[in-house]
Formats: C-alpha cells, sequence, structure tokens
C-alpha cells in the first residue's frame, strides 16, 4: 500500500488485473546490517498486507544467486544479480514496463527512474547517503519520484534542505523489527543485562560521524558505492 502526494492511497490496477509493484533493492537475504534488515521487514509488511490478486516482483542487486531460495511466496517473487549491474539494469527496465508502483529502496537507484515509464516511483531514504546534496545525475531524477519515504524527521529536513525538495513530497517511514520477540525472550534479554524484569526499558543509539576517504581514493569509492548503495546507511 502507497501513498500519494495528497495522502490518498494509490489506487490498484484497473480493468480488474492484477496489481503489480516492482521492489528494486540494494541487499536483502546476503547480508546483514539496517539496510538489509528494513528491505526484509518491508516484504514482511507487504506479504501481510497485499491480497492474492497483487503480485510483487523484488530485484535485489547484491544477494548471491538463490540466497532467497525458499523464502519467497505466492504473493512476492525475488530475483538475485550477485552484483551484475548491467543484467540487473535490464531486469529493473523490463519488470517497470508492467508495473502499477516501483518502490526504490535506496536513493542511489534515482538515476533509473527516467527509464521506468509511467509508474508510481516511491524511494526510500534511508540515512546518511541523502543528507547532502547529491550529485547531479542523481538528483537530476528526484523530479520525477511521487513520494520520498525518508526513516526519520531528520533525515527528511537535511535531503530536503540539501536537494530542494518540498517536504510535502515526503511521509516519514521510521525504520522497524519483524514482531518475533516473545515474552520469554525478552525477560531473557533483561537478564543477560543485569536489568529488572518488568518496567519499561528504553534503548537509544546514536552515530559517530564517518571519516571522509582520501582523495586519491574517494572516485573509486564513490563509484562502487553509487549502484551499489553501499555508499550509504542507515541513521
Amino acid at each position: 500500500m502507497v501513498h500519494a502526494r495528497d495522502g490518498a492511497v494509490w489506487p490498484g490496477a484497473e480493468g480488474g488485473r492484477r496489481m503489480k509493484i516492482l521492489v528494486v533493492l540494494t541487499d536483502l537475504w546476503g547480508a546483514s546490517g539496517g539496510i538489509p534488515t528494513f528491505n526484509r521487514t518491508l516484504l514482511a509488511g507487504l506479504e501481510e498486507l497485499l491480497d492474492s490478486q497483487s503480485e510483487v516482483r523484488v530485484l535485489v542487486l547484491n544477494d548471491p544467486y538463490g540466497s532467497s531460495k525458499k523464502k519467497t511466496s505466492a504473493t512476492i517473487h525475488v530475483q538475485e544479480f550477485a552484483g551484475h549491474r548491467l543484467s540487473f539494469v535490464r531486469a529493473v527496465v523490463g519488470e517497470a514496463a508492467g508495473a502499477d508502483h516501483v518502490f526504490l529502496g535506496h536513493i542511489h537507484f534515482s538515476p533509473l527512474v527516467w527509464f521506468l515509464g509511467s509508474s508510481r516511483i516511491t524511494a526510500v531514504l534511508h540515512g546518511i547517503e541523502a543528507w547532502e546534496p547529491l550529485p547531479w545525475f542523481r538528483r537530476w531524477g528526484l523530479r520525477k519520484i511521487d513520494l520520498f519515504l525518508p526513516v526519520s524527521q531528520y533525515t527528511r529536513d537535511r535531503f530536503c534542505g540539501s536537494n530542494r525538495v518540498s517536504m510535502d513530497r515526503c511521509r516519514v517511514f521510521p525504520d522497524t523489527l519483524l514482531d518475533r520477540l516473545t515474552t520469554a525472550s525478552e525477560l531473557l534479554s533483561r537478564s543477560v543485562l543485569g536489568l529488572p524484569a518488568e518496567g519499561r526499558m528504553m534503548l537509544t543509539v546514536s552515530r559517530t560521524e564517518r571519516p571522509r576517504l582520501p582523495s586519491t581514493r574517494g572516485g573509486k569509492a564513490e563509484g562502487f558505492g553509487s549502484w551499489s548503495g553501499r555508499g550509504g546507511t542507515g541513521a
């Protein structure tokens, strides 16, 4: 379920056909960390929300071939590309031709939007990769994206201020976790940490500033990050 700029829910496919959603991701099951966890939670939510009349095609750039085997369903179909960028781009463009909505899991994919036809496009902003002015080839695609989903108000404010994007085109979409913790595991965690078994517990997290790479290496690092999505992490 995707929300339009004015807050309304985008309608499904017309003419009684199955609604097709294309999800374009950097990593899913083949890596650990904040963004892959976000992506797995996103797909779990889509599977729960969508009915049998919907189809979700998921294209994952960096996952090894077969890493999502046995983790797909009748609604969600996952294809991995093991870092092969040309094959990945061809698949994205081909699948987008029949998609009602395209969901970009990273802003580094923004240059692709000009090849995605008339599909509605939503892009996730995980954090630091969106805080500074984007390179021209990424910023060029922002105008065609219908909705941005920053994970925090801070990321929204930094992104909009640095890239001259109206906040009306953003809807804060906080990170979350799958509902897998039971009461027993929560009590066990508190016991291990030496905390009381009852009462509220607050967790705070922070980020230390990432050092900039030396200029002699920056070109290579940026070139890799621009395609893989690994140049930025969640905030």
